[in-house]
């Protein structure tokens, strides 16, 4: 299940109706949007977890989102949002499922979106790393001009965070791998968010946002 935000419209949200559009991408049934409010928003982020499109809606509704991620991490019955996969890469590439692409989410606006789920993140650069198979992928892709970069073996920084690798994609300036990790300070705040907080979070916030 992916979502995409498409607006927020407080003329409705005024009327009390639900005011955040959403475009919903499903396998298994026909794809659409639909107008989600406040209780909406806080059933997919329990049950499908934390999108960018799911958390911009929560904020346009003055949502607390921190809570709302806690809320979806408490959930037992559900997959976990970008819960640890092994790379199926094809030709080298490859990208976790919860994983936004650059169409999606701005490499700035992903640097926000991390930080609210408690994550930090790092890119790495095919052109500049020295990774095992780096040099052989490099030639292949910037010499070459061959799509096949299965020789990369891109490795996560080495300062003691547990990594997870989650996409393998091409960029303008070339191939780039990025990992994800827990942002110590954000992380330590989901962990100790409380279960008033989580409370919070399982009934309709009245708040309400703007942009």
């Amino acid at each position: 299940m992916r979502f995409q935000y498409v607006q927020f419209n407080e003329v409705r949200e005024w009327r009390g109706a639900p005011a955040a559009r959403v475009a919903v991408v499903d396998d298994e049934c026909e794809n659409g949007w639909i107008w989600m409010g406040r209780e909406h928003v806080r059933l997919n982020i329990r049950d499908f977890g934390p999108h960018p499109a799911l958390v911009k809606a929560a904020q346009m509704y003055g949502m607390n989102v921190v809570a709302l991620v806690a809320l979806h991490r408490s959930n037992d019955e559900v997959e976990q949002f970008y819960r640890p996969l092994e790379p199926e890469r094809v030709n080298g590439w490859w990208s976790h499922p919860d994983h936004p692409s650059e169409e999606e989410l701005s490499p700035l606006n992903m640097e926000a979106w991390l930080n609210v789920l408690g994550l930090t993140y790092r890119i790495v650069s095919l052109e500049n790393d020295d990774s095992p198979g780096a040099q052989e992928a490099r030639k292949a892709y910037f010499e070459n001009s061959e799509t096949d970069i299965s020789a990369w073996d891109p490795q996560p920084p080495k300062n003691g965070n547990v990594w997870q690798l989650v996409s393998i994609h091409d960029t303008e300036d070339g191939p780039v791998a990025v990992f994800i990790a827990p942002a110590f300070i954000q992380a330590q705040l989901l962990e100790n968010v409380g279960s008033d907080l989580i409370s919070q979070a399982a009934a309709i916030i009245p708040a309400k946002g703007n942009e």
